[in-house]
């Protein structure tokens, strides 16, 4: 029974997103719980039965672990700790698993081919999972011409997650592909390959559809490349097993489908490309600038978004991730953040050394594909706090790691390894707090949204506004709480608590004073309506809801050149 607890931690790493939704505001708050968990029963499960001592960190690991101790010293710069302290926990569950993984290949070198195996049924549960969401609707897919769909977002609840995911996990079906022994089981594959790829262009993700271009591009020079040097041109035939499905699928997608053609979204990519992206990505740079050396603190994009990018917010919809996981950790822990984005370079540049210097090298090229999408997500998006690839592009790094004999170091391994457990353990009570706070949040957003206000009001007073203090979207806990008070016809309490904010919720929001405006504005004092909404003006002043209560009161007042 010990002996198979290895393969049941890696299997729940890899097949995360298997794990039923419970009633929490984001599905990836329960996953990192989990995911935490057994990161730590696999330390512990390391720690009694291999030989640690024996193993030497190696260049890979030794970076993460920088980027920790960075992580630890941003926070002095936090404007709000709890947020600093969660997204940190979720970075030491991910070097957690990291370090996990390297302990059990270096101590069972077989398990490689389960961990390949995993990974591979993994993309299988994700493909089965949108294609028969695609079969049941087939005439609103085919007949009815509809264009990209929320349904095709499979089990990880989002378009463009579901479609990075299977473009990152697509080359382990080409490596069973190359490595098969019969032609029918080339066939077969080749079909799964073909169906992957359909299901990618369902998710309408131009992200995804880049990255499948660039696969194809790097498993066919690879092969070119092989080709080339040993003279076996037969070899560059095996480029087809990705390039034939592939224009399957496109000829398939022009015939049935209108606005999810793979030749209407590859147009996207280039003419609409994506200018709100670039606004993220100037508003972080701007931030670097600004606070180069310490950053604005781990996990406080979310608030320092608002700062930056406050003329582009029109609504309480907030940019709380810069859609750049680089940019992002520069912005969040200072020039030394770019370790991050120096790790997946340093592997790819010694994988490109491998495959020069090496004749058959099918594994690594797979390994280099998979890390390439994973780290064209990370320019587009923000995957490395998204467990359902994250998880994947850790155990990966592991494999790799592993393999690829980088620099050692005489740090002592089973020193570092005791610490990360003891960080971890502490990290779970950041999570568990976040998880529990999002069934709350998931409550006061559905009742704000559809406007019933019903609870009791003890129920909502009861709920924590101090970790986390902000809901996931950006907004202020306690301002929501205030909200849900005025509705409930409870005006008193709602003015005293929305004058008490918590210190550094989201000073750059202006949610308090926008929703005292409108409190004072209902009761018809116009002074304390037009101070507040002022207020709220001033630091969102192209958000309708703050501009719209500043010009009703400015009207009232007859404050008609203002």
């Amino acid at each position: 029974m010990i002996k198979i607890l290895p393969k049941v931690f890696l299997f729940s790493y890899l097949l995360i997103g298997l794990i039923p939704e419970i009633n929490a505001l984001d599905r990836m708050n329960y996953q990192f719980v989990f995911l935490s968990s057994i990161s730590i029963f696999h330390c512990i499960y390391n720690l009694f039965v291999y030989k640690v001592s024996k193993i030497k960190l190696g260049v890979i690991p030794l970076l993460f672990l920088c980027l920790i101790f960075i992580s630890f010293l941003s926070i002095s710069n936090s404007l709000n700790l709890p947020e600093s302290l969660i997204d940190l926990s979720k970075l030491l569950t991910l070097v957690l698993v990291l370090i996990n993984v390297i302990v059990t290949i270096q101590n069972d070198s077989k398990i490689q081919s389960f961990i390949f195996a995993c990974i591979t049924l993994s993309l299988l549960v994700e493909v089965s999972s949108i294609f028969l969401t695609f079969i049941d609707n087939y005439n609103l897919s085919v007949v009815d011409k509809a264009g990209r769909s929320f349904i095709y977002r499979g089990i990880t609840g989002n378009l463009n997650i579901a479609g990075f995911s299977i473009a990152m996990k697509l080359p382990f079906l080409l490596y069973y592909c190359l490595r098969a022994n019969s032609y029918l089981r080339k066939i077969a594959i080749s079909l799964l390959i073909t169906l992957s790829i359909f299901c990618i262009s369902l998710t309408g993700s131009r992200g995804a559809l880049l990255s499948i271009y660039i696969s194809i591009i790097l498993f066919s020079s690879y092969f070119a490349y092989k080709s080339y040097t040993t003279k076996s041109y037969a070899k560059f035939f095996n480029s087809l097993f990705i390039i034939i499905p592939f224009i399957t699928v496109f000829i398939i997608n022009e015939l049935i489908f209108n606005t999810l053609k793979i030749s209407y979204r590859t147009v996207e990519i280039f003419q609409r490309g994506s200018s709100s992206r670039i606004a993220y990505w100037k508003d972080a740079f701007e931030s670097i600038i600004e606070n180069p050396f310490l950053g604005v603190g781990i996990g406080q994009w979310k608030i320092f978004a608002v700062k930056y990018g406050a003329e582009n917010m029109w609504d309480y919809t907030f940019i709380y991730h810069a859609h750049n996981d680089f940019i992002q950790m520069i912005a969040e822990l200072g020039v030394f953040g770019i370790i991050y984005l120096v790790i997946p370079v340093v592997i790819i540049i010694s994988i490109f050394k491998r495959i020069i210097n090496r004749t058959n090298l099918e594994f690594e090229i797979i390994l280099l594909i998979s890390i390439t999408v994973f780290c064209i997500d990370s320019s587009l998006n923000f995957p490395v706090f998204r467990p359902v690839v994250s998880a994947t592009y850790f155990v990966l790094l592991a494999i790799l790691s592993s393999h690829i004999k980088l620099n050692t170091t005489n740090l002592k391994f089973i020193n570092s390894y005791r610490v990360l457990l003891i960080l971890c353990l502490a990290g779970l009570y950041p999570q568990y707090k976040l998880l529990i706070s999002g069934i709350e949040q998931r409550n006061l957003l559905g009742d704000y949204n559809a406007k019933i206000f019903d609870d009791p009001i003890e129920l909502i007073e009861s709920y924590n506004d101090k970790f986390p203090s902000i809901l996931q979207t950006g907004l202020p806990i306690k301002a929501m709480k205030g909200i849900y008070f005025f509705y409930a016809k409870d005006t008193t309490r709602a003015i005293e608590i929305l004058k008490k904010p918590n210190l550094n919720d989201n000073p750059f929001v202006g949610a308090y004073e926008a929703s005292l405006a409108q409190i004072y504005d209902a009761k018809g004092e116009l002074d304390s309506a037009y101070k507040y909404s002022a207020i709220a003006y001033e630091k969102l002043p192209n958000n309708l809801y703050h501009a719209g209560y500043y010009i009703r009161t400015l009207q009232k007042m007859k404050k008609y050149n203002d």
